[in-house]
């Protein structure tokens, strides 16, 4: 089998979610003329059974999403599984990311990759090859012609069993999302492990990769995180998998899972699309939404559920759009007036949105340096300590509703907090770092210790470093790089010397409310 990434760790086997949230009906599944009709068996319990009230429950968290903009092309997701009363206000934010730009994707495949919670005795790779999924919202058509492309090139690993689909939350609790996000002309192909393991998540991810030239396909990566410890302990553990996810490194998601450092419980759907995305075109990882159980109206904050969001981007700013000059002399800046209309955009963002009023859409700024494409990150404090930070490194939209969306992710995404209310506000600083355009380089001699910030990228793994990372640790050059190899990226130490590792280099405007006499 050709590997796609050269995974150092052994094959990995990991149980499904400990307990299911309820039992399933027995299977629904009829043939309906030729064609056979999956029915959604969840419906009436973990989610709505009627499409009135499912449609409005979907439609709910649909729109009280804040997802950042995407302006390129989303090849994939991760998204939760639970009951939609726990978990959908955080699948909400993946899907409405596709709602939010349906012509593109409203005749897309969308390939599920789910998990078996409850049907043991299969260990092959199920795909559903042949007819449609049913629920309350409508019905869906399969891609037989993929499905059976991908049954055909898993061979004896694939096959097209029914049984495994019985009740299974993992997929169809995605299926409402899907219909509602992409419309009635997208089709679908859900694959289940009957057992996760490292060998068949590269499988079904080289499978995958093979379709590249196909541009209208979307995998959806169904996992939740953490099971039923305190929401302190459910977070810590969170955060490492998050980490590996947004940097791109599925050798150290693998060692933390072994290590039990997180837990997933769909983690093979999830490393398929990490090992097979960027062959179909991605570049970028964005977190869109991290919550647990105890965010819901049932939740119990000392037993609770991790739920994670993501999106895997092909961004308009690829590489073949950067700065091939080889310079490094990136002089970007704004003046004083541009960064006080950021900090006050970003201050009111914030108000509105946790206030209740909504998103903010405010009109497009005259100035040409506010309305150009750019990277931002906010970080707000309090009582001089960190409250929140969320950014991009690789710019997706606007500068002004780039710092729009971040300042409102800052308020309430940042999963290492609890979100920002309207009584602590006044107590709240902000501060804004804008990023320039990443600049390739090829000499790590280059790099000028707090001016530069760098991104390092090595096949599936990467890395970054903030310049103030540079200035605050005192660290020589070699140091800095050492460190952003072997600590952001987990690779070996002097990972930055290989010639196939990439390097990237930009500055940073750092501005905040006390520096320009706004608080």
């Amino acid at each position: 089998m050709k590997k796609i990434i050269g995974l150092s760790i052994a094959i990995l086997l990991l149980a499904g979610c400990a307990r299911a949230e309820s039992s399933p009906k027995p299977e629904e599944s009829a043939k309906v003329g030729e064609i056979m009709i999956k029915k959604t068996e969840l419906a009436g319990s973990w989610f709505p059974g009627t499409e009135r009230e499912l449609r409005a429950m979907v439609e709910g968290f649909i729109e009280k999403a804040s997802p950042p903009k995407i302006d390129g092309r989303i090849v994939g997701i991760i998204s939760p599984h639970a009951g939609l009363v726990h978990s959908g206000a955080t699948a909400a934010f993946g899907f409405k990311t596709f709602a939010l730009d349906r012509g593109r994707y409203s005749k897309a495949t969308v390939v599920m990759i789910g998990l078996n919670h409850r049907n043991p005795g299969f260990d092959g790779i199920s795909v559903w090859a042949k007819g449609a999924w049913e629920s309350p919202l409508g019905r869906t058509a399969i891609d037989e012609a993929l499905a059976d492309s991908i049954l055909v090139a898993l061979g004896k690993a694939g096959d097209f069993n029914q049984a495994i689909y019985r009740g299974e939350n993992s997929l169809e609790t995605q299926l409402p999302f899907i219909q509602f996000a992409f419309g009635p002309e997208a089709k679908i192909v859900p694959i289940i492990f009957g057992r996760q393991s490292v060998e068949a998540s590269m499988l079904l991810a080289e499978v995958l990769a093979r379709h590249s030239s196909r541009k209208d396909i979307v995998i959806v990566a169904s996992t939740d995180l953490s099971h039923f410890h305190d929401v302190g302990s459910a977070k810590a553990l969170d955060d490492k998998f998050i980490d590996a996810v947004v940097n791109w490194n599925p050798d150290s998601l693998l060692a933390r899972l072994q290590s039990g450092r997180c837990e997933a419980c769909g983690f093979g759907a999830v490393l398929t699309l990490m090992l097979c995305a960027k062959s179909l075109g991605a570049d970028t990882v964005l977190p869109l939404k991290y919550s647990t159980s105890a965010d819901g109206p049932y939740g119990d904050p000392s037993s609770v559920v991790g739920y994670f969001s993501a999106a895997f981007v092909e961004s308009k700013t690829s590489e073949m759009a950067e700065n091939k000059s080889g310079e490094t002399n990136m002089e970007y800046s704004l003046t004083d007036e541009q960064k006080t209309y950021l900090l006050k955009l970003a201050r009111r963002s914030i108000a509105d949105y946790i206030s209740g009023v909504g998103t903010y859409e405010p009109q497009k700024p005259a100035d040409p340096k506010l309305a150009e494409n750019g990277a931002v990150f906010v970080t707000l404090h309090r009582d001089g300590r960190l409250r929140g930070c969320i950014g991009q490194m690789v710019a997706q939209g606007p500068l002004y509703l780039a710092v729009r969306d971040m300042a409102i992710s800052a308020a309430v995404n940042d999963h290492r907090f609890r979100p920002v209310t309207m009584a602590e506000l006044p107590q709240i600083d902000i501060e804004i770092s804008v990023l320039s355009p990443m600049q390739p380089i090829d000499d790590w001699r280059k790099i000028e210790i707090g001016k530069h910030g760098v991104w390092l990228r090595k096949g599936y793994s990467s890395g970054v470093f903030l310049p103030q990372v540079g200035k605050e640790t005192g660290w020589s050059r070699e140091e800095f790089l050492e460190e952003l190899s072997s600590q952001k990226a987990g690779l070996h130490r002097e990972a930055y010397k290989d010639p196939s590792t990439k390097l990237y280099i930009f500055t940073v405007v750092e501005f905040d409310e006390h520096a320009l006499g706004l608080r």
